[in-house]
């Protein structure tokens, strides 16, 4: 009732320079109660079906693949379990939930004009640039994957693997 009040009432309605709401509509021009719970359930669906944040599946987008419902949990169980480690494992959690401020990202919330890679390569600073495949990056993988070869661990070198925990 008081929500209705406020709603209707002449100085809140003058005072905004914007279209009303889908729920400053159903409370302002319901005038009697008849009605007003099926439309208050039919808002409360339609927030509920909005589609979620998959970070997984913006990784697959990126990386121009798919995903199975195994691999995205594995991801998932990889980023809660990769190491003891507390700061290693807030590094993957960072990493995997797409976390990270990269220039892509920094110039969409400022008024900064630099979207180029943080290492200096000039590219496009897309997180899966800035993570896996700038050239300014890549010696550190090859790196990784010659002692992965050393202790005789053969997996293919691959951007899933390095960055999300997902193994063949």
């Amino acid at each position: 009732l008081e929500i209705t009040k406020m709603c209707t009432a002449k100085e809140t309605t003058h005072k905004t320079n914007r279209q009303p709401t889908e729920w400053e509509k159903i409370v302002a021009n319901d005038i009697s109660d008849k009605g007003l719970i099926p439309q208050i359930y039919k808002e409360l669906t339609k927030l509920h079906t909005r589609k979620t944040n998959n970070p997984v599946k913006k990784w697959a987008e990126d990386m121009n693949r798919h995903f199975s419902k195994e691999d995205i949990q594995m991801a998932n169980r990889h980023m809660k379990r990769c190491s003891a480690s507390l700061l290693i494992r807030e590094i993957q959690i960072k990493t995997t939930l797409r976390y990270h401020l990269t220039p892509v990202r920094v110039i969409k919330m400022s008024k900064s004009e630099n979207s180029r890679c943080w290492r200096g390569c000039r590219e496009m600073g897309t997180l899966l640039h800035c993570w896996w495949e700038c050239k300014l990056a890549q010696p550190l993988w090859k790196t990784v994957w010659r002692f992965l070869k050393k202790l005789t661990i053969e997996l293919p070198y691959d951007p899933a693997i390095a960055l999300l925990g997902i193994y063949p």
